[in-house]
C-alpha cells in the first residue's frame, strides 16, 4: 500500500535586521523565514510544492511577505531541511542500489558451470580424506562448511537431518578438516563463504 500525503513547515533563515513592525507600531528585529508546503510518499520521499518568503517580527511574530529575490540576496543557504527538499532523490538512489546489489550478487554467483566444477573439486578433495566407518548407511548426509578466501575452513556443521550415527558424523567433519585448505585457486569467481556439501556412502564402494 502506498502512503502519501502533504505537510508544511516554517524555517528561520537568518537575521533580517531592524524594521518597523506594523503590529508593534515600533522598530523591531526581524528574521528572514520561509513558509513551505511539501508532498511525500511514505513520509520519506518528499519534495517542496510551495514556498512563501517572509520577514517575521521577533516580538509579535507577525510575518511580512518579501520577494524571492530579496530573500535570496540576503540568505545564501536554503533553510528547508534537505530531506524535505530532496527526499524524492532517494527513490532513484534505492533503485540504483538494488541494481548494483543484483549485479554484485550475479557476479559473486559466477558462471554456473564454474560453480558446479568448484563444488565437484571441493567434494573430491574431501572424499580423499573421508575414512568412512563400516556401518555408514547408503544415505546422503549434508554438511555446512564455512570458508575464508583461500579455501580455509572456519567451520563445519553437520545438518540435523543427517542419518549417520555419531561415528559417521565425526568422520565427515574430520574429512573436511583434513582437506583444509579446500580448492580455491582458479575458482575465485565461484567462491562462496558458506556451502552445503552432500556425503553419500555407497555400500559397494571402497575407501577412495
Amino acid at each position: 500500500m502506498i502512503i502519501w500525503g502533504s505537510g508544511g513547515g516554517l524555517c528561520i533563515a537568518g537575521d533580517a535586521g531592524v524594521r518597523d513592525c506594523p503590529i508593534c507600531q515600533s522598530a523591531q528585529r526581524f528574521d528572514f523565514s520561509v513558509s513551505y508546503r511539501y508532498a511525500h510518499i511514505w513520509y520519506v520521499f518528499s519534495w517542496v510544492t510551495r514556498r512563501k518568503y517572509l520577514a517575521i517580527c521577533s516580538r509579535c511574530h507577525n510575518g511580512v511577505a518579501i520577494t524571492k529575490q530579496a530573500f535570496q540576496a540576503s540568505v545564501t543557504r536554503d533553510p528547508i531541511p534537505v530531506m524535505r527538499r530532496r527526499g524524492w532523490l532517494m527513490i532513484p538512489a534505492i533503485v540504483a542500489l538494488v541494481l548494483v546489489a543484483g549485479a554484485l550478487q550475479e557476479r559473486q554467483q559466477g558462471d554456473p558451470a564454474l560453480v558446479a566444477n568448484y563444488h565437484r573439486a571441493v567434494m573430491q578433495a574431501i572424499q580423499t580424506h573421508w575414512l568412512r566407518p563400516d556401518n555408514t548407511p547408503a544415505s546422503p548426509c549434508k554438511v555446512r562448511v564455512t570458508l575464508q578466501r583461500g579455501g580455509y575452513v572456519t567451520g563445519v556443521d553437520v545438518e540435523p537431518d543427517c542419518p549417520y550415527d555419531e561415528a559417521g558424523r565425526r568422520s565427515v567433519v574430520e574429512a573436511v578438516r583434513r582437506a583444509d585448505p579446500l580448492p580455491y585457486k582458479g575458482y575465485e569467481q565461484a567462491f562462496h563463504p558458506s556451502m552445503v556439501l552432500t556425503f553419500v556412502s555407497m555400500p559397494d564402494a571402497s575407501h577412495p
